[in-house]
């Protein structure tokens, strides 16, 4: 299709399904299903439903999912996206089975909005998040959290290869490596039975509360605190205690 696509009018359940190609800009408005398995050459702005179609899930330019818009990359579907993926409603990945559901691109998370990974699902690139992420999944970039805003959480288990940069409140969701951490005026949370797994000391000024394993050691600024909140609590390298502890 050569030319601009707007499925429903914000009122109606229209669908509309693609495995071609649109040669402009796609807007799925709110109430509207689009299956999306094809190549959109403009922006892809959705207000309704997106669902993938095939491994091959399809590629977009840029891609803007609106407050209340849902995007569901399901089982082992892929979708790439060249620009930052802007997000104010849920995009979710491989949540409905346990695939290896991946998001290609950049992912930034306003307030409101969700990113929720299932088991095998994989964000190939950096996040950023004001909002809430959760579920057990892989980020291959760095994730940087400053979900300040009340409601907005982070409850998440699996792997983080690059830093993570928390400024707001983080928690885990089972293990959770990271290829690093540097907690700035925010809160970590290791939740009981968890672990947090990372080779460079965490760097903490903020408030970090063990109550799982920290499995790496950690050097706590003069401004920062470390509270092992039971018995089973654990710092399994070095501590190193400029603030309170």
């Amino acid at each position: 299709h050569t030319g601009d696509v707007a499925n429903g009018d914000g009122t109606n359940a229209a669908s509309f399904t693609f495995t071609g190609a649109v040669d402009g800009n796609l807007t799925n408005n709110a109430n509207a299903t689009t299956t999306f398995g094809g190549n959109v050459t403009g922006a892809l702005t959705n207000s309704g439903t997106i669902y993938t179609l095939g491994t091959d899930g399809g590629e977009a330019v840029s891609l803007n999912n609106m407050a209340g818009g849902t995007m569901i990359i399901a089982g082992d579907d892929e979708v790439t996206v060249t620009n930052t993926i802007q997000n104010a409603g849920s995009i979710m990945l491989a949540v409905d089975v346990n695939g290896t559901g991946r998001l290609v691109g950049n992912v930034n998370t306003t307030a409101g909005g969700r990113l929720i990974l299932g088991v095998g699902g994989n964000v190939d690139g950096a996040v950023e998040n004001a909002g809430s992420l959760s579920g057990y999944g892989t980020i291959t970039g760095n994730l940087t959290n400053n979900n300040t805003t009340p409601g907005n959480t982070v409850d998440f288990g699996g792997r983080v290869d690059g830093t993570v940069t928390n400024t707001g409140t983080l928690g885990t969701n089972g293990d959770l490596r990271v290829g690093a951490l540097t907690n700035t005026g925010g809160t970590v949370n290791i939740d009981a039975n968890d672990r947090l797994i990372v080779t460079p000391p965490v760097a903490n000024s903020g408030a970090l509360n063990i109550a799982g394993v920290l499995q790496g050691g950690v050097v706590n600024s003069a401004v920062g605190t470390i509270t092992m909140t039971n018995d089973n609590a654990a710092i399994t390298a070095n501590a190193t205690n400029n603030g309170i502890m």
